[in-house]
């Protein structure tokens, strides 16, 4: 983060962590031979798009960094609140 801004590596950091967990949740589903959940395939889909577009675009459009900052605020306020 510089100057309280959250910068694009802060973005493609949370959503490459949101992305990996939500991987790591199928494949543990997947492997004990249960019907993989189609809200996690969307979710995983989303997520690999926009680690994707991350990697892509620079600068970021300003409603798309809008957008990544309230995954990586959502993600923050999880960790602090367990």
């Amino acid at each position: 983060m510089t100057n309280g801004r959250i910068t694009l590596n802060d973005m493609l950091s949370e959503v490459s962590e949101c992305l990996l967990s939500a991987e790591v949740s199928e494949e543990f589903h997947a492997a004990r031979g249960d019907k993989p959940y189609a809200k996690m395939e969307r979710r995983i889909a989303v997520l690999k798009a926009l680690r994707d577009t991350l990697r892509i675009v620079e600068p970021v459009e300003d409603d798309f960094r809008v957008y990544c900052q309230r995954i990586v605020t959502a993600r923050r306020r999880e960790r602090q609140h367990g």
